[in-house]
């Protein structure tokens, strides 16, 4: 913003906006003429992998979620729909408001300012490719959300004690960026895989919607700890402790999509128990 700022009579703001924004017209060009409807249109695909995913889209789902009114009646999915606000509310917060706590310890300027703060997103970067991999490998999901989620949490509260120590602060705020962003990244696998009808799509975009009120709600509530007690750790300590209830939620929680041939085999069972009486 410093060495664009005047040029073109826009402002240095303007420039950073016209610049983070040019990559995401040019990937939605490109996506328009590179990404394809289906596996049978993809000509990275063999032969083999076309069928395989065919086989996929085409296997038994559970009944549970053919409609969205049913999605609407599954309390497992406002359960998934609290624990990623309480991912989601943190991010926003810290995102807003990582600036102003930089700054805060004693970095003037703005330069410098805009370096730090993109140490945290580089460390998100890694911790989201690797705790993929890791969760992908090892076919694990709710110990790739929790723990993350409980690291992210310690950090906030170690970043209360850091009492404005620069080095201190950055590294916590660092190691919170990438646990939050690793936890949110793998959550999206869970309803992937635990909602499998027609009104996945629909489900997945009410857990969404839910969620992302967090955008609003966390940074808000920096302001207003901010605004009331002169400072933004009760607001932060507040976060710390939605990550902890992700973290419950998720050790806690236990989700199995089943398909028609579990369905067709519990109704069997319950048959046999009422002929039993």
């Amino acid at each position: 913003m410093t060495a664009f700022a005047g040029t073109g009579n826009l402002a240095g703001w303007q420039w950073m906006f016209l610049i983070e924004g040019a990559p995401t017209l040019v990937l939605g060009i490109a996506a328009y003429f590179l990404l394809v409807d289906g596996p049978s249109n993809a000509k990275w695909l063999n032969e083999a992998e076309k069928r395989m995913l065919a086989a996929e889209t085409t296997a038994p789902v559970d009944r549970r979620h053919q409609s969205f009114l049913n999605v609407l009646r599954d309390p497992k999915v406002y359960v998934l729909a609290s624990a990623y606000l309480c991912i989601i509310a943190p991010i926003y917060a810290l995102s807003f408001w990582l600036p102003t706590i930089i700054k805060s310890t004693g970095v003037t300027s703005t330069q410098a300012l805009g370096w730090y703060a993109a140490i945290p997103y580089v460390a998100a970067a890694f911790a989201i490719f690797f705790g993929g991999r890791s969760s992908d490998k090892r076919r694990e999901r709710r110990h790739h959300v929790a723990v993350p989620a409980l690291i992210s949490c310690l950090c906030f509260i170690g970043f209360y004690f850091a009492d404005s120590n620069f080095a201190v602060t950055l590294a916590c705020m660092a190691v919170a960026t990438g646990m939050m962003w690793m936890a949110n990244i793998v959550f999206w696998a869970v309803p992937a895989e635990y909602i499998k009808g027609d009104a996945q799509a629909g489900a997945i975009a009410l857990i969404n919607t839910i969620g992302l009120s967090g955008g609003f709600f966390g940074p808000s509530i920096i302001g207003w700890s901010k605004s009331m007690t002169g400072s933004v750790y009760p607001g932060f300590l507040l976060m710390a402790a939605m990550l902890l209830a992700c973290a419950v939620i998720f050790l806690l929680l236990r989700l199995r999509p089943r398909t028609d041939a579990t369905l067709l085999k519990e109704s069997t069972i319950a048959a046999g128990m009422y002929r039993a009486k």
